[in-house]
């Protein structure tokens, strides 16, 4: 164990001297916590919460396929003129950066309009430093347009597209709204920051 952690430390600090392109940030912190609810379209996962397995807060919303919601949080945090959002799901690349497949290379050809405005767009800043599986696991976040389901057991068992690309993901998602839902929220949040800099 001991040895172990020197190894660990030193792989820490050698990367940490390595950096080459750092600045000073003001000493300036603002945080930003907001709750939400995500629809649990995933009714394996659902049971598991409903038997306490997973531990969960549970809503009966009466949205998404079985009724559920759960709450759970994001958090904005800015030092100085660094700005990041700390997500509590492992969250498509896409979602945050933009780059979303053309609907030619998606699982069913669904274009990317019906996905939300990506992450950097809706704060206005490229730079946005977005961390996940924060504060909490929400499962798996993928984009609309490339979201796909087995059609007899879905959220069960993982299947491919007409592509030849497997679909594991999904199993281990609330649902296809999720991402919209983060979107959303988020965009709620970056309105508040903008109105408390007026």
């Amino acid at each position: 164990m001991v040895e172990s952690t020197k190894i660990g430390g030193k792989a820490l600090a050698e990367t940490a001297v390595a950096i080459e392109d750092e600045r000073k940030l003001e000493p300036k912190i603002s945080i930003l916590r907001q709750e939400y609810y995500t629809n649990a379209d995933n009714f394996a996962l659902a049971f598991l919460v409903s038997v306490g397995i997973l531990k969960k807060e549970k809503f009966g919303t009466g949205q998404g396929r079985v009724g559920l919601s759960v709450k759970t949080e994001m958090t904005y945090i800015q030092i100085g003129d660094l700005n990041m959002l700390l997500l509590p799901s492992e969250i498509f690349p896409e979602l945050c950066y933009g780059g979303y497949l053309d609907a030619e290379l998606t699982a069913e050809g669904k274009s990317p309009n019906i996905n939300p405005e990506p992450l950097v767009d809706i704060a206005g800043d490229k730079d946005l430093l977005i961390f996940g599986v924060a504060n909490d696991f929400t499962g798996y976040v993928v984009p609309p347009n490339d979201y796909m389901l087995h059609p007899e057991v879905p959220f069960v068992t993982e299947t491919k597209d007409r592509l030849g690309r497997n679909h594991y993901e999904e199993t281990n998602s609330l649902g296809p709204e999720t991402a919209q839902i983060i979107a959303d929220t988020f965009r709620g949040m970056m309105e508040t920051v903008k109105a408390a800099g007026e």
